[in-house]
């Protein structure tokens, strides 16, 4: 297993798994927030790939809180 690096993540495009590891939940539960609307809507970068934007996550972070 490949350890997830969250060191300024607000300033990165973060992948579902270091979505996972930030907010302490699984990888489906990311997605099911996402559809929810409770995260901001991710970028979708290629075929398979997609990114949130650390600045915008921070930012819903914050909002929630």
């Amino acid at each position: 297993m490949q350890k997830i690096n969250l060191d300024n993540w607000q300033t990165k495009k973060l992948n579902v798994r270091e979505m996972a590891a930030l907010y302490g939940v699984s990888i489906a539960t990311i997605w099911r927030w996402t559809a929810a609307g409770r995260l901001p809507q991710p970028q979708k970068v290629g075929i398979n790939t997609t990114r949130w934007d650390g600045a915008a996550v921070a930012a819903a972070m914050e909002s929630a809180a």
